[in-house]
C-alpha cells in the first residue's frame, strides 16, 4: 500500500492552511499525516508505514524532529526531512517503514536556535492506535483536499473491483 497523500497535495494543503495556522506565536504545525500499522502476522499482504508532513514559517531555520514513544516511554526522536523550497512556510516530511520505529503519542518539535517550539495538540499530543490498519488526516480528489482536523481510521475499497450484483 502507498502513501493515501502525495508531497504535492499536502504542500497545496500547507500553503492554505499558513496563514490561520501561523497568524500567532505558533511556530511550527502538523499539517498532514497517513499511514498503515498492521497487526504483526504472517501473510500480510499490505507494507506499514507512516508518513507525517509539519510546517513551520519561512523566516525560522531549525531542525524539525518527531519526538514520542510507546507504552508510555517516550524514547522515539527521528528528524524530519525538509521537502522543497520554502516560500511562506517551510515543508517538512518523516517517513517511517518500520513498526518498531512507531510511535503510540507523539508531539512535534522544532529546535531554532536556543528555543524549542512543540506542536502538541493544543496539549493532548497526538496519538496513533497500535494495528489500526489505515489511518490519514486528509484525503483528495481531482478538485478538492478534504481536511478532517484529526487522524481518522480508514477502509479502503478497491475501486476496480466489481460491484456485488442483488
Amino acid at each position: 500500500m502507498e502513501s493515501l497523500l502525495s508531497d504535492a497535495t499536502v504542500t497545496a494543503l500547507a500553503k492554505q492552511k499558513a496563514s490561520s495556522l501561523f497568524g500567532g506565536s505558533r511556530k511550527i504545525a502538523l499539517i498532514a499525516i497517513d499511514g498503515n500499522w498492521g497487526p504483526p502476522i504472517s501473510g500480510r499482504f499490505d507494507s506499514d508505514f507512516l508518513n507525517i508532513w509539519a510546517a513551520v514559517p519561512a523566516g525560522n531555520k531549525g531542525e524539525v524532529i518527531l519526538q514520542g514513544g510507546r507504552n508510555g516511554q517516550w524514547n522515539i526522536s527521528i528528524p524530519f526531512q525538509p521537502l522543497g523550497k520554502p516560500e511562506k512556510i517551510s515543508l517538512y516530511k518523516l517517513h517511517l517503514s518500520v513498526q518498531g520505529e512507531f510511535p503510540d503519542e507523539f508531539v512535534i518539535r522544532l529546535n531554532c536556535g536556543a528555543e524549542t517550539f512543540y506542536d502538541n495538540n493544543d496539549g493532548q499530543n497526538y496519538r496513533l492506535t497500535p494495528y489500526q490498519r489505515y489511518f490519514s488526516s486528509a484525503a483528495f480528489n481531482e478538485q478538492y483536499i478534504l481536511d478532517f482536523n484529526s487522524i481518522l481510521p480508514v477502509v479502503l475499497y478497491n475501486k476496480s473491483s466489481p460491484a456485488l450484483e442483488s
